[in-house]
């Protein structure tokens, strides 16, 4: 059964300033184990922690754990796998937790802890140091799980070996969990015995086929046999075939038994970097010696290097760095053609040792004090105050990875200190040392200088912006406190296009966010003003509903008050002041709405007699409201009389009706002429009409004239019955005002005009042969009593 478990045992070290907290956990445990608590620290001083900052990079093992910000347990936060996450000697590490082995073998991964104290300050820089156990948790591999390989049939016994593969477990070797040798085993055949030969130098083992006893290529062409590793479940086995081959019985050999070279990590990539070189005497292709990597040599540097497989030239394929490896100690293998290794192969030891150079700057890390993603500091707060954490790293070493660093630019200046935390500058803490204005300066731009001890020296620069974060220390404010504004009152055309905008109003306010969020609203207003106007709340426009009426209200007066969305608001109000100017949306109204106006006048009315009075009234102002009066000839050209009896209220309709309507040739201006006066109160306007006198005097008999008739047979036509009736005179009168565009209204008048006793008696012939002689021939034989003719008086007038 496998222990699950997680060692508790926490170690801590001191550097000058940060600590490292030293915990171990076995691999593949559930999430949410518990690794262990940075609490239980007793080096941790006098200080009192209230919370823990984990801090979080790509570039670490933080996100493999949780830590409780108020207790500081650590908690295992994802599955952990040691073979994927920790390099091997057979391959570098794939992960990107920055994961290590030390020098007993150990996998780590660190990752950084602020212990922060009252107001965040930074008491500890914490790093912690987690070692990752194996467990057996792999079973063992050929790779390839079968092999090949070709031997002579002139193979001496007991001499002759063939180099087979070894398996692997990905598990620790150290701690048991790999493959034992004990348990490699050659499944019993006729002509092999499996060998476990210690390499030269020292550190692992190599498995050999040795050859029992002769071999006779026409009795036996090839052999097959399996060699079997580990147990139970986890085992494993490799298949191998022996092809024998006819004699060739010179096997090559390396010209030195072991390459040593250094070489710097700035070599360039494909460029050779040595050589290696071996013999063989037999000729012909059993001569001819190819050169490659020895899989089985535990080393990573097929990763690294290549070989040329006909020249023995080493080539660099990937980039060096001495932080990562510093040495490479692997085997190279030359042997003669064919499809597998036999005893006609020869390897030698390459050890290659990896020169430090200057080529790294140093790598400048800014984070927060609290763990926050933005450094920040709250405007007019105290001072000095921590508010970031400054690590730096040189991948070099020795003096190239030796770290100095400064402030650069700072802006605004002085506002800004850079403190180390540890002697050897890989840590230091950004700290504010005076209060900031955030209407002054919303952010502090910081530049910091970092340069190694190389020669030449490799420098780094790292900007960082630190925000200003906002109090409400500023109310909004109006451009003005009062606004005076004329608008047209809302029939006006352009009103509805405008969207009945009376005023957008700016408010202003050097806070930001909900401190500079700014609400309008109309206060302290009487609610019949409010039935015209109302306010967006959002954009501080005001506009009314539409109704905006002059001639109901011609000035309104409302407080618009703005207000910042704090939890602590301020606000500030404006006075409007709202003068409505006038359209011309009325119509002049006579007095006598929709009524005829009647009125009586005498003939031979002397000039500027006054006939009657008429008032018109226009609600509007200035030139909207000036009205003018006049005949309506254009509209209405035709004059037309109606006959009245002398009875002041009958007028007679019955003979129109005999005659149609008369119109006499005169327009109504020809009598009568117009006179305005404009009264002093409610905009009204008094016309009179008077006559035109001589010699537009009016004649009432004249007015029976129509046209194309004489006036006597015109008299001579009426019965005495119409000539007993006065004619009315009825025309239009046409009030305008003085707008653009102008408005008008029509108002009928009726004038009677009565008889004056202006006309003398006269002598009506009714004999047709008389009727136009003034004599008459009577013969002197008639009789007496005999009607020679026949008379009568007429009077026009009545």
């Amino acid at each position: 059964m496998t222990l699950l478990f997680a060692i508790l045992v926490a170690t801590l070290s001191q550097c000058s300033w940060g600590l490292v907290l030293n915990f171990r956990i076995q691999e593949e445990q559930a999430i949410n184990t518990f690794v262990g608590s940075l609490s239980n620290s007793q080096q941790m001083g006098a200080y009192t922690v209230l919370s823990y900052a984990k801090l979080q990079s790509e570039e670490d093992g933080s996100s493999l754990f949780d830590v409780n910000r108020a207790t500081g347990q650590i908690k295992q936060a994802q599955p952990i796998d040691r073979e994927n996450i920790c390099p091997t000697s057979t391959r570098p590490t794939q992960s990107n937790f920055g994961a290590k082995v030390n020098r007993d073998g150990d996998c780590y991964v660190e990752f950084s802890v602020n212990a922060l104290g009252d107001g965040n300050k930074l008491i500890q820089a914490l790093t912690v140091h987690v070692v990752i156990d194996d467990i057996d948790d792999n079973g063992c591999i050929f790779e390839p799980k079968t092999q090949r390989e070709e031997i002579e049939e002139n193979a001496l016994a007991d001499t002759t070996r063939i180099k087979i593969n070894m398996p692997k477990d990905p598990d620790s070797s150290r701690l048991g969990n790999g493959v034992e040798l004990d348990n490699i085993r050659l499944v019993e055949n006729d002509y092999f015995a499996l060998s476990k030969d210690l390499l030269r130098h020292g550190k692992n083992h190599q498995l050999y086929l040795v050859l029992k006893r002769p071999l006779d290529y026409e009795k036996e062409q090839a052999i097959r046999l399996r060699v079997e590793a580990g147990t139970g479940s986890k085992a494993c086995q490799l298949l191998v075939e022996i092809v024998v081959k006819d004699m060739n019985d010179i096997v090559p050999k390396f010209r030195q038994d072991e390459y040593r070279l250094q070489i710097p990590e700035s070599s360039v990539l494909d460029s050779e970097v040595l050589q290696v070189q071996a013999d063989d005497g037999d000729s012909g292709e059993n001569g001819r010696i190819i050169y490659e990597l020895d899989a089985n040599s535990y080393t990573n540097a097929a990763a690294y290097f290549s070989v040329e497989s006909h020249s023995g030239r080493i080539l660099l394929r990937r980039a060096l760095n001495h932080k990562e490896i510093q040495k490479f100690d692997f085997m190279i293998t030359a042997r003669n053609p064919g499809t597998g290794r036999s005893t006609k192969s020869a390897t030698t030891r390459v050890v290659l040792e990896v020169q430090d150079i200057n080529d790294h700057a140093p790598t400048i890390r800014v984070s927060s004090i609290d763990g926050s993603t933005v450094l920040s500091v709250r405007e007019e707060s105290s001072f000095p105050q921590d508010i970031g954490l400054v690590t730096i790293t040189d991948e070099d070493s020795a003096e190239n990875g030796r770290i100095r660093c400064q402030l650069g630019t700072v802006s605004p200046p002085r506002v800004i200190n850079l403190v180390p935390l540890v002697n050897d500058g890989t840590q230091m803490k950004l700290v504010v040392t005076a209060s900031i204005d955030r209407e002054v300066n919303s952010y502090i731009d910081v530049t910091i200088n970092c340069e190694d001890f190389g020669n030449p020296k490799q420098t780094s620069s790292k900007f960082t912006r630190i925000n200003v974060e906002d109090i409400n220390d500023n109310g909004p404010q109006f451009k003005q406190s009062v606004y005076n504004v004329k608008v047209l009152e809302d029939n006006a055309p352009e009103r509805a296009m405008q969207n009945f905008t009376l005023l957008e109003l700016k408010a202003t306010d050097r806070d930001s966010g909900q401190n500079a969020k700014l609400i309008y609203s109309i206060v302290d207003t009487p609610a019949d003003v409010m039935n015209f106007i109302y306010i967006e709340p959002e954009t501080g426009v005001i506009r009314s509903h539409g109704n905006l009426d002059r001639e109901r209200f011609s000035d309104l007066t409302f407080q618009v008050q703005v207000r910042d969305q704090s939890e602590d608001p301020k606000f500030a109000e404006a006075t409007i002041n709202l003068h409505v100017l006038d359209y011309n949306d009325n119509s002049p109204q006579f007095d006598r709405l929709g009524e005829t106006y009647d009125f009586v006048v005498t003939e031979n009315a002397p000039k500027d007699y006054l006939v009657g009075r008429v008032r018109v009234q226009d609600l509007d102002l200035g030139d909207n409201a000036e009205v003018k009066i006049v005949f309506d000839e254009v509209t209405d050209p035709s004059n037309h009389i109606m006959y009245a009896s002398n009875s002041p209220n009958s007028i007679v309709r019955s003979f129109e009706n005999q005659i149609s309507r008369i119109s006499w040739p005169k327009p109504a201006s020809y009598y009568f002429y117009l006179s305005s006066e404009k009264l002093p109160h409610q905009n009204w306007t008094l016309v009179s009409i008077r006559t035109r006198g001589h010699p537009h005097t009016l004649d009432r008999e004249a007015l029976y004239h129509t046209q194309g008739s004489s006036r006597t047979d015109f008299s001579s036509s009426l019965a005495e019955s119409t000539l007993a009736t006065d004619p009315v005179m009825e025309f239009k009168l046409i009030a305008r005002d003085q707008g653009n565009p102008s408005r008008q209204s029509y108002a009928t008048l009726r004038i009677k005009v009565q008889d004056q006793n202006d006309n003398d008696p006269r002598w009506n012939f009714h004999n047709k042969e008389t009727s136009r002689v003034p004599s008459v021939n009577v013969s002197s034989r008639e009789a007496v009593g005999f009607a020679f003719s026949k008379v009568s008086n007429q009077n026009v007038t009545i």
